[in-house]
């Protein structure tokens, strides 16, 4: 719809979304297959152009609003996936909705498609980078590695995926959490 393009045209067309609730109507269009992508798009370009991220955030750590945001991804096919990990990676910058969302179930869904055949390496680096950002953000490093079985997983990535760039970042990832996990 033509009101997915608003988030994408300035200040002032943000600012009337916000008065009418425009994200919870972007929260909502998450839930249609078709606009799924497009939607969490439209949230993750608003939310990066916000000076005041906090208002956002208050609205996204609803209850209603996390759980429409996890099953989007949860549900979502491989090559709609795709589409919704690059919008999720400025969402996961807030710091926290970060927080809460990984103690959610989206860790896990993340790291069944990093492992899945059925993801592209652009696919794969960009869930590498979600899982970062959440382990970067998490206020307890160590129970996060050990929670999500980082080690393994990130072992796993950089010893069997077949591309270079994706292995590069996964091992990048593991020796930051060695470093964590010694300390």
């Amino acid at each position: 719809p033509l009101i997915c393009d608003l988030a994408h045209a300035g200040d002032a067309c943000r600012k009337a979304l916000w008065v009418n609730d425009g994200l919870s109507f972007y929260l909502e269009l998450l839930s249609v297959k078709y606009w799924d992508h497009t939607a969490l798009n439209c949230v993750a370009v608003w939310l990066s152009s916000a000076s005041d991220k906090r208002p956002f955030e208050q609205v996204l750590m609803r209850d209603k609003s996390v759980k429409i945001l996890l099953s989007t991804i949860a549900d979502a096919d491989p090559a709609t996936a795709s589409k919704l990990l690059a919008p999720l990676i400025p969402i996961l910058e807030c710091p926290r909705l970060n927080e809460l969302l990984g103690k959610s179930d989206l860790v896990s869904e993340l790291l069944k498609r990093l492992l899945s055949l059925d993801h592209q390496a652009v696919d794969r680096k960009n869930i590498l980078r979600c899982v970062q950002l959440l382990y970067e953000k998490s206020r307890e490093p160590k129970t996060f590695i050990t929670t999500h079985n980082l080690m393994e997983v990130l072992n796993t990535v950089v010893d069997n995926d077949e591309s270079v760039l994706v292995r590069e970042h996964g091992n990048e990832l593991l020796q930051a959490m060695l470093v964590n996990t010694v300390i």
